[in-house]
């Protein structure tokens, strides 16, 4: 049997790290000030504080996700190609507000005449659930169902004050790990030996497709940070939003 899988995707990496830049700068612009006495415990204070407080405002958790198809070729003797193709909708991803500290964070220090914070944020607990109909030649349409666990995604920040008034800069951004996504599928019955061109499709589409969205809508979490950010440091302890101390 000759199997091919057809389908096309978006730059996975660079949507990621788009995402991720969103993310970020929402998580240490906010209010527009950097820092505190000791940066592990800003950044952890916006982690498990503002940052959950915003999502569960803003409806990001769970957060929805487009629909998406798949396509793929089954090659069959005597019958020739049988066309198999699937359609995922009801798509959510769950998870946002894991975020952890994920080293001992530096900072203040000064970097090229600007105070600067630098720290490892990683995401351990993302899932990703989607509802599917999958569709082999003239088989009946089978109800399938797609789950993905995303582990791992650590990130590298830095980020830079020049002057208080100016507000802050996200200087430096890296992934130093990509993270893993496992995937399975319910339903399948006896189409579960397409699970592997089913993976791949919904590998391709959905990381895009969801980190997209993602993308999306931590633009409206960087908008409205800034106010929540006031809101906090009037409702919550520790939550320090002044400018950085001197080193």
């Amino acid at each position: 049997m000759n199997e091919s899988v057809r389908s096309t995707s978006k730059n996975c990496s660079e949507i990621k790290e788009t995402m991720f830049l969103y993310f970020v700068a929402a998580l240490l612009t906010s209010g527009g000030v950097l820092g505190s006495p000791l940066a592990n415990q800003y950044v952890e204070s916006v982690l498990n504080t503002a940052l959950r407080t915003e999502i569960r405002m803003l409806y990001l958790d769970p957060a929805n996700t487009p629909d998406f198809h798949t396509e793929f070729t089954d090659k069959v003797a005597i019958i020739g190609k049988v066309k198999g193709k699937a359609d995922f909708f009801n798509g959510n991803v769950t998870g946002l507000s894991s975020a952890r500290r994920n080293s001992e964070c530096q900072g203040p220090y000064y970097s090229y005449g600007a105070k600067s914070v630098n720290c490892s944020i990683t995401f351990n607990d993302l899932k990703i659930n989607y509802n599917g109909k999958l569709k082999y030649g003239k088989m009946p349409v089978v109800n399938i169902k797609g789950t993905a666990n995303a582990t791992n995604q650590d990130i590298f920040i830095e980020v830079t004050q020049s002057q208080p008034a100016f507000g802050n800069t996200l200087k430096n951004f890296m992934f130093r790990q990509m993270g893993r996504l496992d995937i399975k599928f319910t339903g399948l019955g006896p189409l579960n030996k397409f699970t592997k061109f089913l993976e791949d499709g919904f590998r391709s589409h959905a990381e895009a497709e969801i980190f997209n969205t993602m993308k999306k809508e931590f633009k409206s979490l960087k908008r409205d940070a800034r106010q929540a950010a006031q809101n906090d440091k009037e409702r919550e302890k520790g939550l320090y939003d002044g400018p950085l101390p001197d080193c």
